[in-house]
């Protein structure tokens, strides 16, 4: 069972105790005990927990027991059925259609399947991986933000405090998903690309390293990065052209794992933490060839640039890629793809906001922050829809020390299914936003800038800016969690002073306008 569990719950949360009670349709029950695996690095508040225990043939029922209450807690069962499986970490504001085709197609070509988590994705490349998954070249999964149905004031928000939007859960339900039908399994980023040399399988070279070492548990395959100009339609992508050159970094990064499932019970990002270093080899004649792409040969990211050189050594016989391109052309042929390709985007718009967010946030800071995506900026674009991951969340009665929340019914859901509130919308005039949210906004900025907090009033200020743009996904919140702002503002706020005159009377009328609906109602 993966979890995402507050760190500060207990000293060590890996002596956490709690029963499972499961049942199948026999009448059979086991109530077990089970032992609780850590897989987290970062100074984050949540960190990734795996519940792991031994379970009862044909389970059609699981509770979670304690001394005063019962959670029913939903689960799937394993897959009974895999081809090797490449877990893919989940995607967030993903636009990058260009890697997708280029891993679904020399993964499949070597005997692999994409496993794909999703939590957000523009709509026209989600069309275009969703006919992949009809020709069998990948599994779209939901990957959720987290939402809690009930919580306490003095909760964490959880998505600012989890490290890399909780990708070591994801490996590790992937991990749990293929444990006993995959040989190998694979955990990778999307732009991470395995290309066998010297074999003609992903399985075949798996195979051959266990061979000759056997006692290794995990290998870890570095990252080399390639000189990259992606093509800005579909019909031009060539992958002769892109990956038979001899244009590579002069450096390699840390790099990613592939593992025996049976050898597993958990999976961080990079490597499991229950696998001694003894036990783990770095691969030393092959590496994942990953890069940043552009798409019109001007590449955006001027980040965190890599030298390049010519490695004659490394280069790729066109005879391997030859292949992957013909079987591109035939997808070619069909209808539905050639529909479905004429709305991909032509050029990057998130990736590169998103990836200098990253490098200026984390990869440069010497800070100890929790490494995420939610302190960027986002901006929306209505000629840009995305088709997101959605549930009905849920909260279970409340247990000590834990409260368990979790989700049911996963859907994919789109931009158009969100109406925003008007205090959301842009203007009309040059696309300024609502000055009143302006205000608003500035009012909070201001308040937490000037006002000496205590870690209770940094805490609601936190959860209740997270909740409000929460808020934007569930319209029966929206206004009443902006009244619940501003009354809290009345009594924390009223004294500040902001220099901006405009915004401090925006602010006050606001304030007067609530003071005066409490003062009658």
């Amino acid at each position: 069972m993966v979890l995402l569990v507050n760190r500060n719950t207990m000293r060590d949360i890996t002596k956490y105790k709690v029963e499972l009670v499961a049942k199948n349709g026999t009448g059979e029950s086991v109530a077990v005990v089970p032992k609780i695996l850590k897989e987290s690095y970062a100074n984050c508040v949540y960190v990734n927990v795996v519940a792991h225990a031994t379970g009862i043939p044909k389970m059609e029922k699981l509770k979670i027991v304690d001394s005063t209450a019962k959670l029913k807690t939903p689960f799937r069962l394993s897959r009974t059925s895999a081809p090797a499986p490449v877990c893919i970490s989940p995607q967030f504001v993903a636009e990058q259609w260009q890697i997708f085709v280029v891993h679904a197609l020399i993964a499949h070509h070597f005997g692999g399947h994409l496993h794909l988590y999703v939590t957000s994705m523009l709509e026209s490349y989600f069309n275009l991986v969703k006919e992949y998954e009809k020709l069998g070249y990948v599994t779209v999964d939901f990957w959720m933000r987290y939402r809690f149905q009930n919580s306490s004031l003095d909760s964490p928000e959880p998505n600012s405090n989890v490290e890399w939007r909780n990708q070591a859960g994801a490996t590790t339900d992937c991990l749990l998903q293929y444990k006993e039908v995959a040989s190998f399994i694979t955990f990778v980023d999307l732009d991470d690309v395995l290309i066998p040399r010297g074999y003609n399988s992903y399985y075949d070279e798996f195979s051959s390293l266990y061979y000759f070492y056997p006692d290794i548990l995990t290998f870890q395959y570095p990252k080399r990065e390639i000189m990259l100009h992606n093509k800005h339609n579909f019909e031009n992508v060539d992958l002769v052209e892109q990956f038979c050159h001899p244009w590579f970094a002069n450096t390699e990064d840390t790099g990613k794992t592939v593992a025996r499932p049976p050898d597993l019970n958990s999976m961080w990002i990079h490597r499991s933490f229950y696998v001694p270093d003894k036990n783990m080899r770095v691969v030393d004649h092959n590496f994942l060839i990953q890069r940043p792409v552009d798409t019109n040969g001007q590449d955006p990211i001027t980040y965190e640039m890599k030298s390049f050189s010519i490695h004659e050594h490394l280069k790729l016989n066109e005879s391997v890629m030859e292949p992957v391109q013909r079987e591109l052309k035939k997808l070619l042929n069909s209808k539905s793809f050639r529909k479905v390709t004429s709305k991909l985007p032509t050029h990057s718009y998130y990736f590169p906001i998103m990836f200098r967010c990253y490098f200026e946030k984390y990869y440069r800071s010497l800070d100890n922050t929790c490494p995420n995506g939610e302190g960027c900026l986002i901006p929306q674009r209505t000629d840009l829809p995305c088709v997101h991951s959605n549930a009905d969340y849920k909260s279970g009665p409340a247990m000590n020390p834990i409260t368990f929340h979790y989700h049911s019914n996963p859907k994919w859901s789109k931009d158009s299914d969100y109406p925003r509130p008007r205090f959301f919308e842009m203007q009309q005039n040059n696309g300024a936003p609502d000055r009143r949210i302006l205000g608003f906004t500035k009012m909070v900025k201001t308040y937490k800038k000037h006002v000496p907090l205590t870690l209770r009033q940094e805490i609601q200020v936190n959860r209740m800016s997270n909740e409000l743009r929460e808020a934007l996904d569930d319209k029966g919140r929206q206004v009443p969690l902006f009244i619940s702002w501003l009354k809290w503002a009345i009594s924390n706020y009223k004294n500040v002073v902001l220099r901006d005159k405009e915004h401090q009377a925006t602010v006050l009328r606001y304030l007067a306008i609530i003071e005066a609906a409490e003062a009658t109602g």
